[in-house]
């Protein structure tokens, strides 16, 4: 068990790219500026704007035909290269982190699945295999973060620093409680008239 006496600090924002925070550094609104050499924590959640995962959803939800089945599936060369490219924003962002706090632990959320692990039938205009699709989307992302934060933390245990990145694993989070379920955990899919709106997901803070 770890004591924390301590303050805690709260500079998520909503719809970041990973690239924005490295630029942002050295103005006043960077969240990686707030991290100091007295900072023992920092949880990092980040990557879901980079991948673009909410075009990618409404790109698998609002379709003509409605029943017209490779919407989504047709992403997956675009999405393979941006989760190629993710690996070296997020490797700067950690280093960066690491540089100002070289002794804190840095823990990186993965994402959870969105949908059932066996989904049993349409959600909206989403069939089964779209969302057995993007439950992989996110399954493959988590391991692009996963690897990526693991050579982070050898390059850290390489130098003998006290710090480390650590990878959290929140796959199967939702389970029971998935955007399609009765009592979801997340808020869902709003459609209007001719456009998918918006899902919500949990937010994660910077400490």
């Amino acid at each position: 068990d770890y004591e924390f006496s301590g303050t805690l600090a709260f500079f998520a924002c909503s719809a970041h790219k990973g690239e924005e925070m490295l630029g942002q550094i050295g103005t006043p609104e960077s969240q990686i500026e707030r991290v100091t050499d007295h900072t023992s924590l920092v949880t990092v959640g980040i990557g879901g704007n980079d991948l673009g995962f909410i075009p990618v959803l409404r790109t698998c939800m609002v379709r003509m035909p409605i029943l017209e089945n490779t919407a989504c599936v047709e992403q997956e060369d675009e999405i393979a290269d941006r989760m190629e490219q993710f690996e070296e924003t997020l490797t700067e962002v950690l280093e960066e982190i690491h540089d100002r706090a070289p002794d804190a632990r840095i823990l990186v959320l993965g994402y959870p699945r969105l949908f059932p692990e066996d989904p049993t039938g349409m959600y909206y205009t989403l069939s089964v295999s779209d969302q057995l699709w993007l439950n992989s989307v996110a399954q493959r992302f988590n391991e692009t973060i996963r690897d990526t934060v693991y050579r982070v933390d050898g390059d850290v245990y390489g130098e003998r620093e006290v710090g480390s990145a650590e990878y959290v694993n929140v796959f199967s989070a939702l389970s029971g409680y998935e955007v399609s379920a009765d009592e979801a955990w997340l808020n869902g899919i709003v459609l209007g008239a001719v456009s998918y709106t918006h899902l919500t997901l949990p937010t994660t803070p910077y400490v």
